[in-house]
């Protein structure tokens, strides 16, 4: 209950008031089993006795020399059973809650999203919906299987050691679930297959990786040196450190599940990180040797949209880029190739009158779309050199279009 008038006495409620026990009678044992760490997770950083803070000591809680938790708190255990001592509580709990049927259930219901690319599905509350039955039976059907496995991952998957992971993954991917091809019921498998093979929006670490596989670099990293203790891996990133919440990430304390979809923000974030690195792509792929490139194979700087010929040589790298950054094979006469080459002429044909009319071929168009180049990054490319030059407009509409690749759905899920 929220109503302030039974929440009001003051007398110790999480142990006398119903309201409150109802949870903290199941919480409170369990936080008990944490007693000899203190905030800070450090072990009786009371000179060694206990990590109780001296605010406790002092007052009339009751506290004597040798005690290592609150005396006007539940004692140290876990549904009912009691922890034998106070000196490895912690330890106990680990065990008794890995014995617990729900532990094993708990570690497939862990990897299923990872796996099944759909939620572990919940029991649905309301009779009277259109789908109930079939819902139901879905639900019954999938927890069946899952506590089903969980005890054989208990006990050892076909003869294996008792919670080998790799067993359990194994088992879960070469199971009927993985493929729905083998659940009898039509109605439930179809109800299963409406959500399976959807796309997943990657998290700010995984967007990262993807993009440093496929353009080379990360995001804005600058390297520290490794003995620096704020940085244990010795790099800062804006996806790992600075715009990591802001793109949907965790920081393991107030935040502690990743975001499943985009929000407004995200996206500023996801299209902040498509500006910033199309420009130094493009002219630090352009320099290097044909054959090489991971991005503009068969093409050069002056190849323009001008003839048919060049028109085909361009949208062969289109294709490649489609294929390459979002993970989709289109032929050269498909619709989306149309779209994206279309994109490419209408920003070059703006650059031309723009360099004829100012008579600057600077990719910068304006001040906010400086390229800045990061030479800790670039320097094994060459340095800084001539890549602010764009004599043919093309560098700078090459990064339109990677640009409109790096914000489509399907490079930012997988």
């Amino acid at each position: 209950t929220i109503d302030a008038e039974a929440l009001a006495d003051t007398n110790n409620p999480t142990m006398n008031n119903p309201s409150c026990v109802v949870c903290h009678a199941i919480h409170d044992p369990v936080a008990g089993t944490f007693q000899n760490y203190d905030d800070f997770g450090s072990y009786r950083s009371s000179a060694g006795t206990d990590s109780l803070p001296v605010s406790y000591k002092v007052t009339e809680g009751g506290y004597l020399p040798g005690d290592t938790w609150y005396r006007d708190m539940r004692t140290a255990g876990f549904e009912g059973q009691i922890a034998p001592s106070q000196d490895n509580s912690i330890q106990w709990l680990g065990k008794v809650i890995a014995n617990e049927d729900r532990y094993s259930e708990a570690a497939v219901k862990f990897w299923w999203p990872s796996l099944m690319g759909a939620p572990v599905l919940e029991a649905p509350a309301a009779s009277e919906d259109k789908d109930f039955a079939i819902n139901l039976a879905a639900f019954e059907t999938q927890n069946k299987f899952i506590k089903e496995l969980g005890k054989k991952f208990a006990k050892g998957i076909e003869g294996g050691a008792a919670y080998n992971g790799k067993d359990l993954l194994t088992s879960m991917v070469l199971s009927e679930w993985f493929r729905a091809d083998e659940v009898e019921n039509v109605d439930v498998r179809d109800r299963l297959v409406s959500d399976l093979g959807t796309r997943r929006l990657l998290t700010p670490e995984e967007l990262e990786k993807k993009s440093r596989s496929l353009l080379g670099w990360k995001w804005r990293a600058t390297n520290f040196p490794k003995e620096n203790p704020l940085n244990f891996d010795s790099e800062n990133s804006y996806l790992s450190k600075l715009y990591n919440i802001y793109y949907g990430g965790i920081d393991s304390d107030g935040i502690t599940e990743r975001s499943s979809a985009l929000t407004a923000l995200m996206l500023n974030v996801a299209e902040k990180q498509a500006l910033e690195m199309t420009c130094p792509a493009v002219m630090v792929d352009f320099e290097r040797v044909e054959g090489t490139r991971l991005l503009f194979n068969g093409i050069d700087p002056s190849t323009t949209p001008e003839t048919e010929k060049s028109e085909n040589t361009i949208k062969a790298v289109i294709v490649n880029l489609h294929n390459r950054l979002l993970g989709i094979s289109h032929d050269i006469t498909d619709p989306e190739i149309d779209l994206t080459y279309q994109l490419l002429v209408d920003v070059w044909q703006v650059r031309k009158t723009w360099i004829a009319e100012k008579n600057n071929d600077n990719v910068a168009l304006r001040p906010d779309e400086d390229c800045d180049y990061y030479l800790d990054e670039h320097s094994e490319e060459g340095g800084i050199g001539s890549r602010g030059n764009d004599p043919s407009g093309m560098k700078s509409s090459w990064m339109s279009v990677l640009a409109y690749l790096m914000t489509d759905f399907n490079f930012l899920h997988e």
